[in-house]
């Protein structure tokens, strides 16, 4: 199972617990809401037009996959191939 690993940078809603108004008072809406930046990093499980999975952890032993994300592809801003060493050792290398 050879899957990409990638950077995913998303804009998501914001929400804090504490975030309250009132609808008599419109500029109270001002206080909370509005959009945050996230950047998830994982294994580029699988995308089509609608999202992009990860999972954070992939199991070779079980052909399985855990901690998924699913990100909508509207949401994405970019998505960023990382390189890691391979995962064989190199011919001149103990294992």
């Amino acid at each position: 199972m050879d899957l990409p690993l990638v950077e995913v940078i998303w804009i998501d809603a914001a929400i804090s617990p504490e975030a309250q108004g009132t609808l008599s008072e419109p500029g109270s809406t001002a206080m909370f809401g509005g959009l945050l930046e996230c950047r998830d990093v994982g294994y580029l499980i699988g995308y089509n037009r609608k999202e992009i999975k990860l999972a954070v952890s992939i199991s070779l032993e079980d052909n399985s996959f855990r901690h998924s994300n699913s990100i909508p592809r509207g949401w994405v801003r970019k998505v960023i191939h990382l390189t890691r060493p391979s995962e064989e050792p190199k011919a001149n290398e103990k294992a």
